[in-house]
């Protein structure tokens, strides 16, 4: 499996910082790849859900790449919505494809100061 995340297509990103603890953090992305297959790429703390044990008190925090069905994106979605709601200071979410579906439609023609009518 290669994941090439120069050439794939940013859609949506959630960042979790646990407020005060510098080894409890989440970074998600979800890309979309060349041939329109959907993978996550996460770098995670020490103490993370994708954290991995290597002693009795120790685990290494790590990163890496997961293909995810287009059919579980919502329900990864709507979760971290879920938890940004739950702990609005722990977590930011930005919706990538959104923002720039926004920036088409908001995207206005530039009018010098003369031109203005006031």
């Amino acid at each position: 499996m290669r994941f090439n995340l120069e050439t794939s297509e940013l859609l949506y990103e959630v960042k979790y910082l646990k407020n005060g603890h510098p080894d409890i953090y989440t970074y998600e992305y979800l890309y979309r790849d060349t041939l329109g297959r959907y993978f996550i790429h996460y770098d995670a703390g020490k103490y993370s859900e994708y954290a991995v044990k290597v002693g009795f008190n120790d685990y290494a925090k790590r990163y890496g790449n997961y293909y995810i069905d287009e059919i579980d994106i919502n329900v990864w979605k709507s979760v971290c919505n879920k938890q940004q709601k739950r702990y609005p200071l722990d977590y930011i979410i930005t919706d990538w494809e959104k923002e720039r579906n926004d920036s088409l439609i908001l995207n206005e023609i530039y009018i010098p100061e003369e031109k203005l009518l006031y």
